[in-house]
């Protein structure tokens, strides 16, 4: 018997952050807490929307193909023996921000950005302090740390794939 991993709707996620703020009131920390859980469980069952060009370059050596249509994907990639992570571009702790101050859930979803970097780009942004603050612009930050981003997209066209 197989287990079909169901993917939650985007509503459902709405209705859970809107939900979770509106009784927030009484517990900051604990609200704070929750919607930082759904957001990173949201962006987990969804593709990434960037991947650095050296993550693909890192792949391409090893002959491995990158499937990055969900983070459970992304795992079983990186049990191939390439480092990547799974990077969240905008600061999760900020879209926590947004929607405790009443900022539309659906615009905070559509903000929530992953790209999958090589371990090496990663220790890059965080010597640049970027852990916890990004530039407006998050591709700036990337930018200055010498990252080169590819929409994953494209990258899945050039091998023609998809994640539906």
């Amino acid at each position: 018997m197989s287990t079909r991993r169901v993917l939650i709707s985007e509503q459902d996620y709405v209705k859970a952050l809107i939900n979770t703020r509106d009784i927030g009131a009484t517990n900051k920390r604990m609200t704070e807490y929750i919607i930082d859980k759904i957001l990173r469980k949201y962006t987990e069952e969804r593709p990434c929307i960037y991947v650095s060009q050296k993550a693909i370059d890192e792949a391409n050596s090893k002959k491995i193909e990158l499937d990055l249509c969900n983070h459970g994907q992304f795992r079983k990639t990186c049990g191939k023996g390439i480092k990547l992570r799974w990077e969240h571009s905008n600061i999760v702790k900020d879209l926590v921000a947004k929607i405790i101050k009443g900022i539309d859930p659906n615009k905070v979803l559509s903000d929530t950005i992953v790209s999958v970097i090589a371990k090496d780009e990663d220790d890059k942004l965080n010597a640049l302090h970027y852990r916890n603050k990004r530039d407006p612009n998050f591709l700036d930050s990337y930018h200055k740390a010498g990252i080169k981003l590819v929409k994953y997209e494209i990258y899945q066209n050039s091998k023609k794939k998809s994640c539906n």
